[in-house]
């Protein structure tokens, strides 16, 4: 593993090895699949009939089914291993498109919905499991950052591949395409398995120390003190959230909002990722000057005061780019604030679940938020205020965190009891 000092904080990188590039590669077509079919989502909704409100409400029950599995999920599972999460993923992906490509009757929409809501959350445990499990605390933000280079590599070539392609009755694209990255991303799981058959760990990250029967009831007790002691992070995941949820549910739409966007919807869906690529592999130095709180709360308030500008602003070319600085900040929050909650997950002995699904849970609520925003304003409004009115609201955000914020949160057992 290297090392560098800057500033006089240790700057860890990840231990890359083939496991961390089999794991990358897997994710890498995981996004691509489920970034393809996060693009048709609103297409084939609204396509059939339904208006953009309701079309916003159908797509936020996907994560009003993913905040239910979150508190269920935090009950019953014993343990969160990554290559099983990822295996669970997998399948419940392939099955995503053909409920929602294959017919038109809403109870199949919401059907596709709870499949999605719980394999996107299963994905998500898997994610964080690996960092904690495999990479070192020192090395989580750096970590994740690299980790989100093949994650969000996915989620830009998606939506670029998805653009070029009209809903044609009798087309099989939309649905042969994501099962198909959904394949590959199983042919590099099954490359860790074969790597690790000899050598399994015996450690595992979320279990109960003593098998206790943990009741409804007292699990909620517990979520009630992790969010109160991490509140800070649950409220920035949230909105980093929302503003993902409002990207991809207009995006798609964008020809209805103005016509100088018409077919523009992949170019600036891929403009609002592609930043990661760029900057994520050196989030570790900017955490090992502020800190990876501060790094969060300063780069999100940044993002939004780009952002800001984008409903005052008609060319599409100059949009593009406006979004592609905005995104460039927002970049920095998204593994600053996922490398926090990897390092609580090594201090606490006891809470690992509840933490997961805690921070899950209300990236969740930002995913019902963010459609419901959108499909009313796409409604209402019609034009790309809607991103000025949502960076507003980011903003006064951003100024709660910075001035609020404890400077350090202590997840070790005895501060949670």
């Amino acid at each position: 593993m290297k090392e560098s000092l800057i500033n006089n904080r240790k700057i860890v990188f990840p231990k890359f090895n083939r496991i961390f590039i089999l794991f990358g590669l897997s994710t890498f077509f995981i996004a691509i699949a489920d970034s393809i079919m996060s693009y048709f989502v609103p297409i084939v909704i609204t396509e059939v009939g339904f208006t953009n409100t309701e079309m916003g409400l159908l797509y936020a029950s996907s994560s009003i089914f993913g905040a239910i599995f979150d508190f269920i999920l935090s009950k019953t599972l014993k343990s969160t291993n990554y290559k099983r999460m990822y295996l669970y993923t997998i399948l419940l992906g392939i099955v995503f498109p053909l409920l929602l490509f294959t017919n038109s009757i809403f109870w199949f929409y919401l059907m596709a919905m709870m499949i999605w809501g719980l394999y996107y959350n299963i994905w998500n445990f898997g994610y964080y499991d690996f960092v904690a499990r495999e990479q070192k605390t020192g090395s989580h933000a750096s970590s994740f950052g690299f980790l989100s280079m093949f994650n969000d590599l996915g989620y830009v070539i998606g939506p670029l591949i998805a653009a070029q392609f009209v809903l044609r009755e009798g087309s099989l694209f939309p649905i042969v395409t994501p099962i198909f990255g959904f394949f590959l991303g199983m042919l590099f799981l099954i490359g860790i398995y074969l790597i690790q058959k000899k050598a399994r760990k015996k450690n595992k990250l979320i279990s109960d120390e003593n098998g206790r029967n943990v009741t409804f009831l007292k699990e909620a007790g517990l979520w009630l003190k992790i969010g109160r002691h991490m509140w800070p992070v649950l409220l920035l995941g949230t909105f980093l959230s929302i503003t993902e949820a409002v990207y991809w549910t207009v995006t798609p739409l964008l020809e209805d909002v103005s016509t100088n966007l018409a077919h523009f919807g992949g170019i600036i869906m891929a403009a609002s990722l592609a930043p990661s690529l760029f900057i994520n592999w050196s989030v570790g130095v900017f955490i090992s000057k502020f800190g990876q709180k501060y790094t969060a709360y300063v780069s999100f308030l940044l993002s939004n005061l780009i952002l800001l500008t984008v409903g005052f602003v008609s060319d599409p070319y100059i949009i593009i780019i406006l979004i592609f600085l905005s995104s460039l900040f927002e970049a920095l929050a998204f593994p600053a604030i996922a490398g926090a909650v990897a390092d609580y997950l090594k201090e606490s002995k006891s809470f690992d679940n509840e933490i997961l699904s805690v921070k899950d849970f209300f990236g969740n609520v930002g995913y019902i938020i963010g459609p419901i925003f959108a499909g009313i304003m796409l409604d209402e409004i019609g034009s790309l205020m809607i991103f000025t009115y949502f960076a507003a609201i980011g903003l006064f955000v951003s100024l709660i965190l910075i001035f609020f914020s404890p400077k350090s949160i202590d997840f070790h057992d005895r501060s949670i009891k």
